[in-house]
């Protein structure tokens, strides 16, 4: 139990209901990567619930309206078609330097 400045105790239990829970596999609706986080933290605050997303070394915070819990392989393919740079003219590999 916790005391407060008027020494009395404040004893309180809270239950928050969240979109997605610690340790959770999820995805970032807007990365053309696609590369899976993890759900590490989950702040809390006045205006809602922010989740603490990990992928490798980095975290970020992120609102529930940019995570899912599904893969969008629809961005992985416009990702790949934006940098297709092989027009199949040289598919000999002709103009490769050596």
């Amino acid at each position: 139990m916790k005391r407060d400045a008027g020494g009395q105790f404040n004893s309180f239990c809270h239950f928050i209901e969240v979109k997605f829970n610690l340790a959770e596999t999820v995805y970032l609706r807007t990365d053309q990567l696609q590369a899976p986080r993890l759900v590490v933290g989950i702040l809390t605050t006045l205006q809602g619930h922010q989740y603490q997303l990990a992928e490798g070394v980095n975290v970020s915070l992120h609102y529930d309206f940019e995570i899912s819990r599904d893969i969008n392989l629809d961005l992985i393919y416009e990702d790949e078609e934006l940098f297709d740079e092989d027009d199949d003219e040289d598919d000999e590999g002709g103009n490769i330097p050596r």
